[in-house]
């Protein structure tokens, strides 16, 4: 039996396949290097491809061959291509630009509309002025980078351990009892769980999942029975209250079946818990996370005396969630 629920709980893992979607734009030649998110100089692919993770406001720095930097605002945009307006006060100078180092065109008003850039390619837009001696002299550099809006990945496979975790055996009935050890706490237990969710807003998650669970009692009725042994499967809904960076933090609830396993007899009953979630992001579709989590569940038994509830804390568990 317990050699075919464990296969069933990692059979979740088998079963998940990650398939991570990036957004991703296309460089001139001339780019050597780019700057993002705190990072410096981060080079240029071979095949002039670069892969980011977007924000709600982005501005990226690039550096040509020359050695010059200029920013670049991203804009999400639907389209395949979008236009741009870029103005200035002429102040009686005369100007003209130029486009990803085409042939100059003379600026005669103070607006000028472009059309159809390409989405997902970065366009430079340069601006020179004309000297009293006729040279044409840079006065500013900009680049334009229209993106497809980013679908957010919808699925993710989160799993859990517990390195230490506690249980709480209540007989419910047999607080007025004198003298009744109505109240028992374990020395030690772990636990491990997988949940597949699925992503139904930025700030709300919907999964299922699945866990193992091992205690060790203190005391027992039973000869040698300390060992409890538990699978449980659960579904629950996480609301995400903080999102700052690359930190996350979120509330949960979750419900479901709890079975235990104690001197060979098994038993099964329900459960409903509540968690706080603190994730890394590290990219797209990986982030680490810390979680607290109580669990309680309660066991009927025919004699009203011997129906209990059972309290689990897991004060520090690790998470690892792999988007897709």
């Amino acid at each position: 039996m317990k050699r075919v629920i464990l296969l069933l709980f990692y059979l979740l893992f088998s079963l998940a396949i990650l398939c991570a979607s990036t957004v991703s734009f296309v460089v001139p030649s001339n780019i050597k290097a780019y700057s993002y998110d705190k990072a410096v100089n981060c080079s240029i692919p071979e095949n002039r491809v670069v892969t980011i993770n977007l924000t709600s406001s982005d501005v990226i720095y690039f550096t040509d061959s020359d050695g010059n930097e200029f920013s670049s605002k991203i804009f999400k945009t639907k389209k395949k291509a979008v236009d741009a307006s870029f103005s200035w006060n002429i102040n009686n100078s005369n100007l003209r630009y130029s486009l990803d180092g085409s042939e100059p065109t003379e600026i005669s008003d103070n607006k000028v509309l472009l059309s159809n850039f390409k989405t997902n390619n970065l366009s430079i837009f340069t601006l020179e002025e004309q000297g009293n001696d006729g040279s044409w002299n840079e006065r500013g550099r900009v680049g334009f980078l229209p993106v497809k809006e980013i679908n957010d990945k919808k699925i993710s496979l989160r799993v859990t351990a517990s390195p230490y975790s506690i249980a709480i055996y209540d007989f419910i009935h047999g607080h007025n009892i004198k003298d009744a050890k109505y109240l028992t706490v374990t020395n030690y237990g772990y636990s491990i769980d997988s949940e597949l969710g699925y992503q139904i807003s930025k700030k709300a998650l919907l999964y299922l999942g699945s866990g193992y669970g091992y205690q060790m009692k203190k005391e027992t009725v039973i000869p040698y029975a300390f060992k409890v042994t538990y699978f449980k499967a659960y579904g629950g809904f996480d609301y995400k209250f903080l999102n700052k960076n690359k930190v996350t933090s979120s509330i949960g609830i979750f419900a479901g079946a709890l079975m235990g396993i104690n001197a060979n007899v098994y038993s099964i009953s329900s459960l409903l818990g509540a968690r706080l979630r603190l994730d890394l992001i590290i990219n797209s579709h990986l982030s680490f996370g810390l979680q607290t989590r109580f669990i309680a569940s309660y066991s009927k038994a025919e004699d009203k005396y011997y129906s209990s509830m059972s309290y689990f804390i897991d004060p520090i568990a690790l998470s690892v969630d792999i988007r897709f």
